[in-house]
């Protein structure tokens, strides 16, 4: 059987990968090739995924092949690491297997997870900060989360660093109960290592989608949008999305576009608590690589070959379950025909071995699926052995007394004569591919979302229908963009809708945060209709809005006296009423306030409970900006907002 091409590659990038890691090549070649042997055991019914190309020509490496071998050379990573950190520990070399994790459970769920990590716990940009970058990074207000939620999916990551380093990280308590992990006295020391870091982890063989420079404001990133119905495209825009954040000069760009501190000036790195370290932290840099020799290859390739010929020539009896490494179940189909066992809510892969007349055998792997919150989901999946039969495994996630998913029960059932589930079953995701379940996490609840969506808005136009007169046929074409106009804001500046004018204003200033991804297409019929009404429910409830709680942060100092000064301002027209209690209030007025160049820099907005923006009033607009004086800014806030509370008072 040949050997192509693409699987040369593929070696390579495991191994140096794996070098990065450990900069041991005895040690990296033992992970690459354990990893290339899961990647070949992975949903091994689907024989275009297998690992040899019998036909021996070079194939191009697709993406969920190297999406799936890098997230498997980062858990054949973590045994070794832990052993070298019982041995000979150091600051740098710590700090090099943290970043790893945090990009290994990140990046298995989904890139709102990969911004909240980098962005709040590699480095130490503000909540507001982070949900402006994910905003951008997103390019899609729709589907933007609230603030609770950031803090919510925070606390699952940190959880989970927790129990791969224990001891080793510090905790200490913030204001509002928050937590961090203790840092380094210096963070920029380690500068350039994170850069180096990040740049070996960022998903392989991808591009920069972010330009050198932009304006946030007014230009959409297309290669992070998303808006057609090809799940293939979804993935690569989600891939993209993860290259933006993790490689340093996107992410760097795209903070530096938000006008944010350059990543270096906000690194926030752990100070690992070692009882005895090598003095010298810097001994695990990473500026050198290593290289395999045409014998290494031969011994991985003879080695994969022979665990193939295994595979295909068993005929298990007693079935193994692994999960990430441990032993967590075993069913003999001539003793019981099911089991059960339970695996952690970071469980990862699920393996079946057997043992056969030379030791222990790998028969299959997959990755488990997660639901749209990056936690379990309940999924049946299907392992199909080379005599034909299939081993049926149905994960159902167990919760702790806060409703949160605390881990799954897995019920295993002996293999049987038939394989596959009835076209009718309510589990039908099981014959999803590794692939799927590699972006399970985000995909297919939005793709649910958006049918649903076009269900709702194809009902609505027929009752509508029936109710009224049918209006003159209006033809929306897509309009003409000028030069350097957003495709996605040029159809509220051209004016092109055909509907009555909705009463929140048409079009952004130059000062306002847009929302990204506004639609370009025509909209289906009844849709423009559904959008007025919400807009006038969201101004019904910003007029119905008796107290106000200001939810203020930025610089200690100057944030106490902006906020003093411009409550005393909207106080004195009697149109606010303010609350100190965040859970009496109707609205807020999310605040974020910096220093700027010119004196202050400011972000505002007023939200409902829900975390829906209700000002500004420009359809797409997620808050506005101001920088100047600080007296100047607060008289311009004060009275933009006065003027458009007495606007829609009159209407």
């Amino acid at each position: 059987m040949a050997y192509s091409g693409a699987h040369e590659e593929l070696l390579e990038l495991a191994f140096q990968l794996a070098y990065f890691i450990h900069r041991d090549k005895a040690v990296a070649l033992l992970i690459a090739t354990a990893a290339l042997e899961k990647r070949d055991a992975a949903d091994s019914r689907q024989d275009k995924r297998r690992y040899y190309n019998p036909s021996g020509q070079r194939r191009k490496v697709s993406l969920p092949e190297l999406l799936l071998l890098q997230r498997l050379v980062y858990a054949e990573s973590e045994p070794h690491e832990k052993r070298k950190e019982q041995t000979t520990p150091n600051q740098a070399m710590m700090v090099k297997h943290f970043i790893k994790h945090l990009v290994k459970i990140t990046s298995r769920r989904n890139s709102f997870h990969v911004t909240l990590g980098l962005a709040r716990l590699l480095h130490d940009y503000t909540a507001t900060e982070t949900a402006e970058l994910y905003n951008l990074v997103r390019q899609d207000p729709a589907r933007l989360p609230e603030d609770g939620y950031y803090r919510s999916r925070k606390a699952v990551l940190m959880a989970e660093l927790k129990d791969r380093f224990g001891q080793l990280l510090g905790v200490e308590r913030l204001a509002r109960g928050q937590e961090r992990f203790q840092p380094q006295t210096d963070s920029r020391h380690f500068a350039q290592l994170v850069r180096e870091c990040l740049h070996a982890f960022m998903p392989w063989q991808t591009r920069c989608g972010v330009p050198e420079r932009f304006d946030p404001a007014t230009e959409e990133l297309d290669a992070l949008a998303f808006r057609g119905n090809d799940p293939d495209e979804g993935h690569q825009a989600e891939v993209n999305r993860y290259h933006a954040v993790l490689h340093p000069l996107c992410f760097a760009r795209l903070v530096l576009a938000l006008g944010y501190d350059a990543p270096e000036t906000r690194l926030l790195i752990p100070q690992f608590l070692l009882a005895s370290a090598t003095q010298d932290d810097d001994g695990d840099g990473s500026g050198t690589s290593a290289s395999l020799s045409e014998e290494d290859r031969n011994s991985v390739r003879q080695y994969l070959s022979s665990q193939t010929g295994r595979r295909q020539a068993s005929t298990a009896g007693l079935l193994q379950f692994v999960v990430d490494g441990e032993l967590l179940g075993t069913l003999d189909p001539q003793q019981t025909s099911e089991t059960r066992f339970a695996v952690s809510s970071s469980a990862e892969f699920i393996e079946i071995h057997t043992p056969d007349g030379t030791g222990d055998l790998l028969l299959a792997v997959q990755p488990l699926a997660l639901d749209a919150h990056g936690d379990l989901a309940e999924q049946q999946l299907e392992f199909e052995l080379a005599d034909g039969r299939g081993v049926r495994l149905s994960v159902t996630p167990t919760h702790d007394a806060n409703g949160l998913v605390s881990g799954a029960t897995v019920r295993a059932a002996a293999p049987g004569s038939g394989f596959g589930l009835s076209p009718t079953s309510t589990q039908a995701e099981a014959r999803s591919t590794v692939f799927d379940r590699l972006f399970s996490g985000w995909l297919k609840p939005a793709v649910a979302f958006a049918v649903l969506a076009l269900l709702a808005a194809v009902t609505v136009y027929v009752l509508r229908e029936r109710a009224t007169p049918k209006p003159p046929v209006i033809t929306e074409a897509s309009p003409t963009l000028s030069p350097g106009v957003s495709p996605n804001v040029a159809p509220l500046l051209a004016g092109a809708s055909p509907t009555p004018a909705p009463t929140r204003k048409p079009t952004p200033r130059a000062d306002d945060v847009v929302a990204f991804n506004l639609p370009s297409n025509p909209l289906l019929p009844g849709e423009n209709l559904r959008r007025v009404e919400r807009e006038e429910e969201v101004v019904t409830s910003l007029l119905a809005g008796q107290k106000l709680f200001v939810d203020a942060k930025g610089a200690p100092g100057l944030l106490e006296s902006f906020v003093a000064a411009l409550k005393a301002q909207l106080q004195a027209d009697g149109t606010f009423h303010f609350t100190d209690n965040r859970d009496e209030a109707d609205i807020a007025l999310k605040l974020n306030v910096e220093a700027g160049t010119q004196g202050v820099r400011v972000v505002a907005a007023i939200v409902n409970a829900k975390g829906e923006v209700l000002w500004p009033l420009t359809l797409g607009v997620r808050a506005r900006r101001y920088d100047g004086i600080s007296e100047n800014v607060i008289a311009e806030l004060s009275r933009e907002l006065l003027r458009d509370f007495r606007q829609l008072k009159q209407k």
